[in-house]
């Protein structure tokens, strides 16, 4: 049977909480997101450290790195938070809560200083990402090429 990829808006309240242990109890659940609002106390923390035990993951305020591996978002927080999700849903043109091609890049200099951070949401019916890497080189060398291509 699939396993269900949950990612959960609104993880430190009350409810949030209550949704978090649902996935974790129910088979073929699993959470692989958790998020909440800016400055809140608990981003950084493992969603699931108030029932004493460890995902492996950590709440964020990031919507993209809260969705990255997510088949699913529950998103149980105040409309403010529900907004934000919405405004991703509306210049996408897409229902909240569907599922979206997540793609984060980071280019780093000769002397292995990041230059570059993009991260991008897309439609996967509209957009296709292919990456192909190939080494120069021993095993140990750090110089790849790489030729992405877009469709879209």
């Amino acid at each position: 049977m699939t396993t269900l990829k949950f990612a959960i808006a609104g993880a430190s309240g009350r409810m949030g909480r209550m949704l978090i242990e649902t996935v974790l109890n129910t088979p073929n659940a699993q959470l692989v997101g958790a998020l909440d609002i800016p400055g809140s106390a608990q981003l950084g923390q493992d969603p699931a450290s108030f029932l004493g035990k460890s995902t492996g993951i950590k709440i964020t305020a990031n919507i993209n790195e809260g969705l990255k591996d997510a088949d699913f978002l529950i998103d149980f927080t105040r409309p403010e938070g529900t907004l934000a999700h919405l405004e991703v849903a509306e210049a996408l043109g897409v229902s909240i809560g569907s599922a979206l091609l997540s793609v984060r890049r980071r280019v780093f200099d000769a002397d292995d200083r990041p230059v570059q951070w993009l991260e991008g949401l897309y439609r996967p019916d509209r957009y296709e990402y292919q990456l192909e890497v190939s080494s120069i080189g021993d095993v140990d060398a750090r110089v790849s090429m790489r030729e992405e291509k877009a469709r879209n």
